[in-house]
């Protein structure tokens, strides 16, 4: 079933389809040809701010591993409208942001990968407060960022079949890596389960879900068949909400494993999210320069 697009005056055609698994991802975004009015770019990563009820996205604005310096972050008010187009920006009051991805917020920072970096900033000011080298410990594609309930932030190293861990201290961060193995998979959209305990990923090229226990241990594999997973998150009742890049569809996990999906058709859905005051499910479509919203129900979602 196709979905209606929020912003119908920024959707534009389709520039790329990844066919590929996980080496699409660093590829260039060749012949792409963008107006400059444009809202969206490549948008990767759609967040919801409750604490403030405004909205973030990350886009690319480019090739996922240039470091150009051109990436940016919009702002969208509780109606989903553009509060500030650039609201973060790469040369912008010198900021460092080549292509940003997943985002978490931990008390009141929002926390954005770039390539092989995690930068901080202030969620209301933007104010940059600090770029997290990931270089030394070899990182390759920084994808998803998550929060455990201690404050801990965990960070997907796609191309690199490794999470990091790391813990935010004044004055010192103490960065490690968590977990490292080919049976990751791919690492991409991480979320952390508080009811569980455990750091949930998603595989972009496995299509496993997997459950790793504070250890570092996965302590389950979910096979389902699936290809190319990308975004993750918890729905209200504990379901997972996640997202399949190259099969285009929204999938609904619960708890005893039934499985359904709830949105298809979609164009390149990648770093989802779930925005549990409002009950939707947000849905940046990379390859279309657009962004999507799904209504979740307790049975059947619907076009929002």
């Amino acid at each position: 079933m196709e979905r209606t697009m929020i912003d119908d005056n920024v959707l534009r055609p389709g520039r790329l389809l990844f066919t590929t698994a996980i080496l699409c991802l660093l590829l260039p975004f060749n012949g792409y040809s963008r107006a400059p009015i444009a809202l969206y770019s490549a948008p990767e990563s759609f967040l919801y701010d409750e604490a403030e009820n405004t909205y973030f996205i990350s886009n690319v604005n480019g090739s996922p591993s240039a470091k150009d310096n051109n990436g940016y972050i919009v702002r969208l008010n509780a109606d989903l409208k553009p509060l500030e187009p650039k609201f973060i920006g790469g040369g912008k009051g010198g900021v460092t942001l080549n292509a940003p991805k997943g985002m978490a917020i931990v008390a009141g920072r929002l926390f954005v990968t770039d390539i092989n970096h995690v930068r901080v900033f202030d969620k209301k000011t933007a104010r940059s407060l600090k770029n997290i080298s990931l270089k030394k410990f070899g990182a390759k594609f920084l994808n998803d960022v998550a929060a455990d309930d201690k404050g801990r932030i965990y960070v997907s190293d796609t191309a690199g079949n490794a999470i990091f861990r790391i813990e935010i201290a004044d004055g010192k961060d103490t960065v490690t890596q968590w977990k490292k193995s080919d049976e990751l998979g791919g690492p991409n959209g991480l979320v952390y389960d508080r009811t569980e305990e455990h750091l949930v990923v998603v595989c972009f090229g496995s299509g496993r879900i997997l459950r790793l226990d504070q250890q570092g241990n996965i302590v389950q594999q979910i096979d389902k068949g699936l290809k190319q997973l990308d975004g993750v998150d918890l729905d209200s009742e504990g379901n997972l909400i996640f997202s399949s890049f190259g099969s285009g569809k929204i999938y609904r996990l619960d708890r005893q494993g039934r499985l359904e999906i709830i949105a298809e058709n979609l164009k390149t859905p990648a770093d989802i999210s779930v925005d549990r005051k409002h009950d939707r499910v947000l849905v940046p479509l990379m390859s279309v320069d657009s962004i999507n919203t799904i209504k979740l129900g307790k049975k059947t979602a619907q076009p929002d």
